[in-house]
C-alpha cells in the first residue's frame, strides 16, 4: 500500500517538474491551433526538419544545446544570427525570436502553426486570425498580435495599456510582401518589443 501511493506521489512530483521545464529539445505531440485563440506553443519556433523547438523563455544555454554557437551577431540590438533563427537575449534568456530575409536558411524554422517564410497573407490570416493592428504600405502588410497571459488563457489585447501584468504580455509581428509572401516574423515580450536596441 505504502509503497504504491509513494510511486504515484514520486509520478505526480516528476509531472509537476516537467511542466516548469523551459526546454522543448524533443518533438512534442501536436496542439490544436484554432485561428484568433493563442496557446503556449505560439511563442515558439520550430526548426522544420527535426521538429525541435526554440521557445521565449528558454536559456541561452538550452538554445546553444540545440543549435550551436551563433554565427555572427549584431552588437547594438544583442542579436545572435543562427542556421535559420535570429534570438535576442536578456540576462541569457531568449525574450525576442525572429525570421527574417537576412537570416541563413530563413525556411528552416516555421511557427508551430506552419506558417514559413514566403507564407501569404491569406494563408497568414486563415492560420492566426485578425490581428489587433494591419497596416498596409505599399506592396508590404504589417500583421500584429498582441497577447497577455492571463491565468492559464491567453487573451489577445488592443495595445499595451491594456495589459495588466506586461511581464506576461507579447506580441507576435508578421511583415509580408504582397508577391513574395512573408519576409518578416518575430515573437517578443514586452520589453523587447518596445525597445529592441536595449
Amino acid at each position: 500500500m505504502y509503497k504504491s501511493l509513494l510511486l504515484i506521489i514520486l509520478a505526480f512530483l516528476t509531472a509537476c517538474s516537467s511542466v516548469g521545464n523551459n526546454s522543448v529539445s524533443e518533438p512534442t505531440e501536436p496542439v490544436s491551433f484554432e485561428a484568433g485563440a493563442f496557446v503556449d506553443q505560439d511563442l515558439s519556433l520550430v526548426h522544420a526538419e527535426n521538429k525541435k523547438s526554440i521557445k521565449l523563455g528558454m536559456s541561452r544555454k538550452e538554445v546553444e544545446k540545440l543549435l550551436g554557437e551563433p554565427t555572427e551577431s549584431i552588437d547594438f540590438m544583442k542579436v545572435y544570427i543562427y542556421s535559420g533563427i535570429k534570438v535576442h537575449y536578456a540576462e541569457d534568456i531568449v525574450d525576442g525570436m525572429m525570421i527574417d530575409d537576412n537570416t541563413p536558411n530563413p525556411a528552416s524554422f516555421q511557427t508551430p502553426r506552419g506558417l514559413q517564410y514566403g507564407d501569404s497573407l491569406e494563408q497568414i490570416e486563415s492560420l492566426y486570425g485578425e490581428p489587433q493592428d494591419k497596416t498596409i504600405n505599399g506592396q508590404t502588410t504589417t500583421l500584429v498580435y498582441l497577447i497577455e497571459k492571463r491565468g492559464d488563457q491567453w487573451e489577445p489585447i488592443r495595445n499595451w495599456d491594456e495589459a495588466q501584468n506586461k511581464e506576461k504580455a507579447y506580441s507576435i509581428s508578421i511583415n509580408v510582401d504582397a508577391e513574395a509572401g512573408m519576409f518578416f516574423y518575430m515573437a517578443a515580450n514586452y520589453q523587447f518589443s518596445v525597445n529592441p536596441t536595449g
